[in-house]
């Protein structure tokens, strides 16, 4: 082997340990940028997380079909 290839294949891995690295943080900034920016829909308000305003609840039923209870 001659002393050049040795500098190459070096330089091979560090490319390669930098890219694996930094890949998935830049990855992660990129989603975290495009839902603050809307691109997925709008994010609720904080008050709308706190006090939802829905009439949906879930029915609780016993094994014979007979309603026990409503969870909101």
């Amino acid at each position: 082997m001659s002393k050049k290839a040795q500098p190459t294949k070096f330089n091979k891995y560090v490319r390669w340990f930098w890219l694996i690295l930094i890949l998935p943080v830049l990855l992660l900034l990129s989603i975290i940028l495009l839902v603050a920016t809307g691109v997925f829909g709008d994010l609720p308000k904080f008050e709308e997380l706190e006090n939802p305003k829905s009439n949906l609840a879930t029915v609780v039923y016993s094994s014979d079909m007979k309603v026990l209870g409503n969870i909101m």
